[in-house]
């Protein structure tokens, strides 16, 4: 071979090269561009159910798999397979108001707090993050102090707070887009049904409502001294105050139904469909200790002591 020949091979050889080092950074470009790439519910997916949002969202039960924080732990955000029972630590971010949908995990981070009380009006800088099943990576959607997240469709609802406009209702894509406020109120966004969520009145009234997410209007459902709506698909559950108790009703249709009584301190805490209503028991602080567990079922309450944890989670799925 000539000097010619050679010299053309030796360019032939460097082009080559070159279009493979091409390849593989385009390869690597659109591998990351996929993975990457948020991943968008076709329907109108709910992320939690209205009892565990009301209590701070600590479980979240999806396809066969609960996601929680753990107590046993620093409450970090941990998953369970429901038929093997074996556990996982996902992340090392103590995490509240947690939702799922098939691909990523939402949740309120608050990694400042020293106790880990959660109240209304402790916010530190909590953050609204989200955890991808797939690549274990978690992407902040919102880095201000954000509490009671709910997962509708391709939007989380949420109450926000800033030092200027202090605690309104917003949302945000779930690519973390498009935030914008939603309401000067800060409304409790726990209990959505569809495309759908339910409301009570806070500033004016009790009433409950209902918001079309899809066209953001609300209209009154019913009227009344009401607080923490759940609702189905044939029936809204809701406390109806009087006095120092608290009654448990349903609506349908215009139709109310008194389910039972219970004092102001009461609360709700579901677990796939089953209503459950947590009560704290007597000289028990912790979460992690004996709790009494008042299951509605019908018209009449079952009640059995059981231990918050894993123990209660395989429990409470049991039944």
């Amino acid at each position: 071979m000539n000097k010619m020949g050679v010299r053309i091979m030796r360019n032939i050889r460097r082009y080559l090269v070159l279009a493979v080092i091409i390849l593989i950074i385009a390869g690597y470009a659109v591998f990351y561009y996929l993975s990457n790439k948020t991943q968008w519910n076709d329907t109108y997916v709910n992320g939690n159910t209205a009892g565990n949002l009301y209590n701070n969202g600590l479980f979240c039960e999806r396809d066969g798999m609960v996601y929680f924080s753990n107590p046993n732990d620093s409450h970090y955000l941990y998953s369970m397979d429901l038929q093997t029972g074996e556990t996982e630590k996902l992340y090392e971010d103590i995490a509240s108001f947690i939702n799922a949908d098939d691909r990523y995990v939402y949740y309120v981070r608050n990694n400042v707090a020293k106790d880990f009380q959660f109240s209304f009006l402790h916010f530190n800088t909590n953050s609204l993050c989200r955890y991808d099943l797939k690549t274990g990576k978690v992407k902040i959607l919102d880095s201000a102090p954000s509490i009671y997240a709910s997962l509708i469709g391709n939007y989380i609802y949420y109450i926000h707070y800033t030092t200027e406009t202090a605690s309104t209702l917003y949302r945000i894509k779930i690519d973390g887009s498009e935030a914008e406020q939603v309401d000067t109120n800060p409304y409790f966004t726990c209990s959505a049904n569809g495309q759908y969520l339910y409301y009570n009145g806070i500033e004016k009234d009790h009433n409950i409502y209902q918001m079309d997410t899809a066209t953001g209007t609300s209209q009154t459902i019913c009227s009344g001294n009401y607080w923490m709506p759940s609702a189905d698909n044939e029936n809204i559950y809701f406390k109806h105050f009087c006095t120092a108790q608290f009654r448990i009703h349903c609506w349908a249709g215009g139709l109310f139904s008194r389910l039972g009584n219970g004092k102001r301190n009461g609360t709700r805490r579901y677990l796939q469909d089953t209503a459950m209503f947590l009560k704290e028991a007597k000289g028990m602080a912790e979460i992690e200790k004996a709790k009494q567990i008042y299951s509605l079922s019908g018209n009449h309450f079952m009640v059995e002591q059981i231990e918050i944890g894993l123990d209660a989670i395989k429990s409470l799925n049991a039944k």
